[in-house]
């Protein structure tokens, strides 16, 4: 969880693919209730070079200027393709203008 300066957070959260990464928000930092613009950042969609369609999580979320940038842990389940195998993780880059996005991918291949 990232607490930002908005007393915005950042959190994991599972749906029926695995890992996402979701927003909640609390007006005193007590109370938080999930955005309605979660889930933030999806796992991709499968293909034979996708690296994070299993799960994302763990993330980080920095603001630079105007535009606030996320490093995230991504990882695939599924065997046979470059990015692949159970626990094999890698690092992904996503950036928006908003905590709560909407979040692009700044490059198709993991750091």
């Amino acid at each position: 969880m990232i607490a930002l300066a908005s007393q915005m957070v950042v959190t994991e959260q599972k749906n029926s693919d695995g890992y996402v990464i979701g927003v909640a928000t609390s007006p005193e930092g007590i109370t938080w209730t999930d955005s309605a613009k979660s889930h933030i950042l999806e796992t991709s969609k499968q293909r034979d070079d996708s690296w994070d369609d299993g799960m994302v999580s763990q993330c980080n979320v920095t603001k630079i200027g105007e535009t606030f940038y996320m490093l995230y842990s991504g990882s695939t389940n599924s065997f046979g393709r470059q990015y692949s195998g159970k626990n094999k993780m890698a690092i992904g880059l996503a950036r928006a203008q908003h905590p709560e996005g909407p979040w692009e991918n700044t490059q198709k291949t993991p750091f």
